[in-house]
């Protein structure tokens, strides 16, 4: 279900001032989405916090979800590199990765990235390919909150990084910086970005997308 931005600011002053232009509902998820186009938007944390909070409120009063994530999409592949990188602006009112959603998802506005709103709005067939990817997972990790998935067969951390949620992308970096190695799971897409914003001591493995969704449309058990 997909709600525009005149069908819920209208009812609600506390949030009009909002960057967000949607509210986009699945069966198990909702996203509150931004369109930051070509350029990085306004930002006001406490406004956006607003936003979100009001969001979950509405969400327990029809009696769903508890949690809203969010969505941004953008132009291009390559603009993920200003957002992952910005620092707010000379006046910091511009976005910037922060924790005001538990998940920042970003799409680019492309024809090949259509796989990833198929994952991000079909729970089975997100959980699909996690478990199509764990299969590249020599040694799984049991820690929970841990941020790669194990081992692969060369003993190199292994990381999913195919959703493009920014914020595990920026707690990912930090980890990497401190080890200096790790491989990368991601859209063949998504490659040239990620290997740019990772740096070059990195190894990213590409998944083809084409591939990708020939699987997803196989079905749930197959």
């Amino acid at each position: 279900m997909y709600y525009g931005s005149l069908e819920y600011k209208e009812s609600a002053e506390a949030i009009k001032g909002s960057r967000a232009c949607s509210v986009l509902l699945t069966g198990d998820t909702a996203y509150v989405v931004y369109n930051t186009m070509a350029k990085r938007m306004k930002w006001a944390q406490k406004m956006e916090m607003a936003m979100r909070t009001w969001t979950e409120r509405m969400l327990l009063i029809g009696g769903g979800l508890r949690q809203a994530d969010s969505l941004i999409l953008g132009n291009t592949m390559d603009f993920l590199l200003e957002l992952l990188n910005s620092d707010g602006g000379v006046r910091k009112n511009l976005y910037q990765v922060d924790d005001v959603y538990e998940h920042y998802y970003y799409i680019p506005r492309t024809d090949n990235a259509k796989v990833q709103m198929e994952l991000l709005l079909t729970s089975w067939k997100r959980e699909k390919i996690k478990n199509l990817l764990a299969t590249l997972v020599k040694y799984p990790r049991r820690k929970q909150y841990a941020l790669s998935e194990g081992f692969d067969k060369d003993m190199q951390l292994i990381y999913f990084c195919h959703e493009l949620d920014m914020r595990h992308l920026c707690r990912i970096k930090q980890e990497i910086g401190w080890k200096q190695k790790g491989t990368i799971i991601c859209l063949d897409y998504q490659a040239n970005v990620l290997r740019a914003y990772f740096g070059e001591g990195v190894r990213v493995r590409e998944l083809n997308t084409d591939k990708i969704m020939e699987y997803l449309t196989k079905g749930r058990d197959e």
